[in-house]
């Protein structure tokens, strides 16, 4: 048997949330980059076309709003901690313990336990210190190398390898 303790904080929960982003959803987790991209190259050649011509308000403006979505993608990826530890209030603080077993893997938090069969897994994120476990689109659940109080991260990979179905 496995067993994890860990406590969210903001940096842990910014790695997890950077890895989801980046891994499960690569194109959505951008898109406001590639927009702003599109608008500011639209804008260049719209100048490029007319430079000849009259400078019109739209072509900076198309430039001007690319250089906001930019900025706006850059402060939303570097406060995804901040914002989900903010929605999680006060179960921020409480202390979760997960066990994994060959059966599934249980969640232990205030005395209240939650069970999950391999079968209700959906995906799993393994990178070199951090498992992301995904119970549904959108849900997951993750453990680093540190949280770990008994056996090792390697055995935790190899047991969610052999397990779930899809592994990124």
């Amino acid at each position: 048997m496995i067993k994890a303790k860990l406590t969210y904080s903001i940096a842990n929960l910014q790695k997890a949330f950077s890895i989801h982003t980046s891994k499960v959803f690569p194109i959505r987790g951008r898109i406001l980059l590639y927009l702003g991209l599109l608008l500011i190259w639209t804008g260049l050649i719209l100048l490029l076309i007319n430079y000849t011509q009259q400078v019109k308000p739209t072509y900076i403006f198309y430039i001007i709003a690319g250089i906001v979505f930019i900025i706006v993608h850059v402060v939303t990826t570097k406060n995804l901690g901040r914002q989900a530890y903010k929605q999680l209030n006060e179960r921020a603080k409480i202390e979760y313990q997960l066990s994994f077993s060959k059966d599934g893997f249980d969640i232990d938090v205030q005395n209240s336990k939650q069970h999950y069969d391999w079968s209700a897994v959906i995906r799993a994120v393994i990178t070199a210190d951090i498992i992301l476990i995904y119970v549904s689109k959108q849900t997951f659940y993750f453990v680093e190398q540190q949280h770990l109080i008994e056996g090792t991260f390697t055995d935790l990979q190899e047991l969610i390898r052999k397990h779930v179905q899809s592994v990124l």
